[in-house]
């Protein structure tokens, strides 16, 4: 009973530790995201000389929507490496967990030998 109780809490690890890969793959593609918006940004520049002020005014608004674009992807970042480490946190105190109930059952099986 306790080999299949390890086995569970085994699965369990296994799938904390996809989802914490899963994770680090979403954070590097909100970083990747955020980077190149933080590029698009840096390449919007207002001209000096407008042939008019529509113009003028359509690139300054373009560049105050990719800034706003920019604070949610930021906090999309954050939402994200936050959510990581928690992962990371858990799959930790898991794998210990795990570990220790392995350790368990490992002094056990002596236990048993000697009874037989």
């Amino acid at each position: 009973m306790l080999k299949t109780y390890a086995q569970m809490q085994k699965d369990k690890l296994r799938t904390m530790n996809e989802r914490v890969r899963d994770l680090s793959r979403l954070q590097q593609q909100e970083l990747d995201r955020l980077t190149l918006l933080q590029q698009h940004s840096d390449s919007i520049h207002p001209p000096q000389n407008a042939s008019s002020v529509l113009f003028y005014q359509n690139a300054v608004a373009m560049k105050a929507s990719v800034e706003q674009v920019i604070e949610v992807q930021t906090q999309r970042v954050v939402n994200t490496a936050h959510d990581l480490h928690q992962q990371q946190d858990a799959a930790a105190k898991q794998r210990a967990y795990y570990l220790a109930l392995n350790t368990l059952l490992e002094k056990r099986k002596p236990a048993k030998s000697r009874e037989d």
